[in-house]
């Protein structure tokens, strides 16, 4: 019996830096310098027709004046083209937001939940995470969670150790998307033959890509004889 899995080794383009407008540069200035302009540069990446960075001036995660902010960070000094990014090409202003596939809680709608560890990573210069996680036999783990800043470089971030887990202390943001990737993955995804993939969060533009791969057993005939 041969076991055969299947990997999908197409690679996006590279994304091209995004021009803004003189007036969305100004803003995002003033912005960065402390100026309480936040709903300005939101209506003004708008009129620009850039709603997904718009987004970040909005609601309980908005970027705060004079803090970090990457979008601010990306307009005054656009971003390296050297990093993949495989929601690039999405239409803006479509939402679909991540539901729960865990028993316990299928069905939940998790964007509340990812905005917040966005904006938790953004505070921390993080731009992007990548999450590889791996499942057979009805066991499954998530193998490890890789940050990068703006620029395509690593960010390293402390997670959770098991003594500070016995001394119940808050999780860390590492933590948090440990969770939140086990709970978007497809029912079953570590039973039997399993599956396998990397999910990839883009903090910038708020999206999600899951680059899932079901392992699949087939059954070759290789049927032989002999004449006696």
């Amino acid at each position: 019996m041969a076991k055969t899995r299947k990997r999908n080794r197409k690679r996006p383009p590279k994304p091209e830096a995004t021009e803004y407008p003189s007036a969305v540069v100004a803003l995002a200035r003033a912005f960065k310098a402390g100026e309480d302009c936040g709903f300005a540069l939101h209506d003004a990446l708008l009129e620009a027709g850039h709603p997904g960075p718009a987004g970040h001036f909005t609601g309980d995660g908005a970027c705060r004046p004079g803090q970090i902010c990457l979008v601010v960070e990306d307009i005054l000094d656009p971003r390296s083209p050297d990093i993949d990014d495989p929601t690039q090409d999405w239409p803006e202003g479509q939402k679909c937001g991540p539901k729960s596939q865990r028993y316990q809680d299928e069905g939940k709608d998790l964007t509340e939940e990812f905005v917040q560890v966005c904006s938790e990573l953004e505070r921390r210069g993080v731009a992007r995470a990548e999450i590889a996680y791996d499942g057979n036999g009805d066991s499954g783990v998530v193998e490890g969670v890789v940050l990068f800043d703006r620029k395509g470089q690593e960010v390293n971030l402390p997670k959770l150790t098991p003594k500070s887990r016995r001394a119940g202390k808050k999780p860390s943001v590492i933590d948090e998307l440990d969770d939140l990737a086990d709970r978007i993955l497809p029912g079953g995804w570590e039973i039997n033959e399993g599956s396998y993939g990397t999910i990839i969060l883009n903090v910038m533009t708020r999206r999600v890509h899951v680059g899932h791969s079901w392992r699949v057993e087939s059954t070759e005939e290789a049927p032989f004889g002999f004449e006696l």
